[in-house]
């Protein structure tokens, strides 16, 4: 008995220490177990800490990824401005260099009374500089100073050509780039043209001058040749004669379709002239030549005459497409088209349209009133003369395409006229053009819609002197300037983008 009490309480106490021992084992699991949870528990704020890091990286990286998107774009748009602003520049200095020169072959052809008319350069000036004016007939090499802007240079009458082969022709020279305005200025019969330089001065040129009013003698058809190079030049003269008239030439008779050959060299000039109209002649040479046409002192409707005269544009400086300025003060205008070619024309105006096929070295002839439009499927040289309104006179005056139109213009309007600038353009808004940045007044716009394009013409009044004048969406636009007094009046073009590949 008394072992088995002694077994039992020997059990006792192993079944103690066993409790003790897993009470200690319960509390080491419960230690390790709440240790395990804080630092789970600080492992995972220590991952919510990092994925909140990394969510702000994400957030930071969309928004560099935004702003880097942005730069490009900016990027991007200061590119594209610049080439545009690039294209602009290059556009304009072609521009500039197809309209701005420094070297002139000139002449100046018989008036109506040649001792008593002066012929003046007018030079604008892109800024100053010299000019040196080498005239053949006076063996004289004048310097004058250009100041920016108008420039004026009277040469001796003495310069005036008549029929023949002289020593007259002018050689212009400038330090800077200038636009050049000959003009013959008469009491009543005065009339100017657009120097063409000598960079653009050709082989072939087909002639435009003006039926001679009552085939008198003052009124002549003419035409004038200057040759420009140190070789001697050969020209050949394919005379276009009508009604099977005759012209004696040195004491030789020429009939219509014949030629007629001169030589001659550098600053030469040679001149006929004809009782009835030498429009349709073509005049080819071995070497490039000035060509400047028109009449002694001529007319459109009635007997008081005027001086018509251009210098004309070779065969390749023509264009196809063409607006017809509206002359203010002017009822009307008769509008020619010389075809060097075989060429097929349509002509619009506000009402009509005409359609007609003409021959090589044929001429069409129409009166324009308000706007007329001319589409042709080859290059024409067209000319137009403003009907006499009063005591205003007519004149010859060169419309150059559309495709040799500028965007701005440096002009010289003549003293002593009451003077016009008419306008053509196929966009932009007609209150967008400025004279020396004032808005211009306008006198009066027509349009023409043809094929879906918007054909404008406008005129406006302005004053002697230098004048520059754009568009604000400078848009291109052709340009003409004009004016008149009791029995006389003149016009010429403003300026052309003369091409460089023909």
């Amino acid at each position: 008995m008394h072992e088995l009490l002694q077994s039992v309480n020997s059990n006792e106490r192993e079944i103690l220490s066993l409790k003790r021992e897993n009470q200690f084992l319960t509390n080491l699991l419960e230690n390790r177990r709440r240790q395990f949870s804080c630092e789970i528990n600080e492992l995972y704020e220590n991952n919510m800490e990092h994925q909140r890091a990394l969510n702000d990286t994400n957030t930071d990286i969309y928004h560099l990824n935004v702003t880097i998107e942005e730069l490009r774009n900016g990027i991007d748009k200061l590119e594209e401005l610049e080439r545009r602003r690039s294209e602009e520049n290059i556009t304009q200095c072609i521009e500039k260099s197809a309209t701005w020169y420094n070297e002139y072959y000139v002449m100046f052809t018989e008036g109506y009374r040649s001792s008593a008319t002066t012929p003046r350069l007018y030079m604008y000036s892109t800024q100053n500089g010299t000019a040196t004016i080498f005239s053949l007939h006076t063996n004289s090499n004048e310097s004058i100073q250009l100041s920016k802007g108008e420039n004026r240079f009277d040469l001796p009458s003495s310069i005036l050509t008549k029929d023949g082969k002289e020593r007259k022709g002018v050689y212009v020279q400038t330090s800077i780039p200038v636009v050049l305005y000959p003009f013959e200025l008469y009491i009543d019969s005065s009339d100017g043209f657009l120097a063409l330089p000598k960079q653009v001065l050709s082989k072939y040129y087909i002639v435009p001058s003006f039926k001679v009013y009552k085939h008198r003698s003052i009124s002549k058809s003419l035409i004038g040749i200057v040759a420009t190079t140190d070789e001697i030049t050969n020209v050949q003269i394919k005379l276009r004669l009508l009604h099977n008239t005759k012209i004696r030439i040195n004491s030789k008779e020429f009939n219509n379709g014949e030629t007629l050959s001169v030589v001659l060299s550098k600053l030469q000039t040679f001149q006929i002239s004809h009782d009835y109209d030498l429009s349709g002649s073509v005049i080819t040479s071995t070497q490039p030549v000035g060509v400047v046409s028109g009449n002694i002192c001529n007319s459109v409707n009635h007997p008081i005459c005027n001086h018509f005269t251009e210098m004309i544009l070779p065969t390749n400086q023509l264009d196809s497409d063409f607006i017809i300025p509206k002359i203010q003060n002017r009822p009307s205008s008769i509008v020619r088209v010389y075809c060097p070619v075989k060429t097929q024309l349509r002509i619009f105006n506000l009402t009509t349209e005409i359609s007609v096929s003409l021959q090589k070295e044929d001429i069409f002839e129409f009166e324009n009133v308000n706007v007329s439009v001319i589409k042709s499927d080859n290059k024409v040289l067209v000319m137009s003369y403003p009907t006499e309104a009063g005591q205003f006179d007519s004149y010859m005056m060169t419309i150059y395409g559309i495709n040799q139109y500028k965007t701005d213009y440096s002009i010289v309007v003549p003293d002593d006229f009451t003077s016009y600038i008419s306008v053509t353009f196929t966009s932009g808004s007609a209150d967008g053009f400025r004279i020396d940045q004032k808005r211009v007044l306008v006198y009066k716009l027509y349009r023409k819609q043809v094929a879906g394009t918007t054909y404008s013409t406008m005129s406006c009044n302005i004053t002697a002197g230098s004048h520059t004048i754009n568009h604000e969406s400078n848009i291109h636009f052709g340009l003409w300037i004009y004016g008149d007094r009791v029995y006389d009046g003149y016009g010429f073009p403003a300026g052309i983008a003369f091409n460089h590949n023909p």
